[in-house]
């Protein structure tokens, strides 16, 4: 995000409105890539510790709930809990951080 910040703001004039700007663009698309991966891992998630399952066979209109057997139902929540849950935890946690680096840019930036 270096160039298009630099299109703002000299990096010789302005250095650090150059690398705020610059670090608050690249937390933006971090944001969106994490979004994405959190989104598909809660997907993961609910599917797994779900005991019923909805599937399409071949398209929208043929689609059925299947209910999942208790053995496959266990080793499913099992996966869930302890491989899929700390993956959406870290998730979440690198929000929390990427929000507190940006709210300290954004605080930062008014004291200018």
């Amino acid at each position: 995000m270096g160039p298009v910040a630099a299109a703002s703001f000299a990096p010789q004039e302005y250095p650090v409105r150059f690398a705020l700007s610059a670090t608050a663009g690249a937390i933006f698309f971090l944001g969106l890539i994490l979004l994405r991966s959190y989104l598909g891992w809660s997907y993961v998630c609910d599917r797994l510790l779900r005991g019923t399952v909805f599937y399409e066979e071949t398209g929208w209109y043929d689609g059925q709930l299947w209910s999942k057997p208790a053995a496959e139902l266990e080793k499913d929540q099992i996966v869930g809990t302890y491989e899929v849950q700390p993956i959406l935890r870290r998730l979440r946690r690198t929000f929390g951080l990427l929000g507190c680096l940006l709210g300290s840019g954004y605080l930062l930036w008014n004291f200018l």
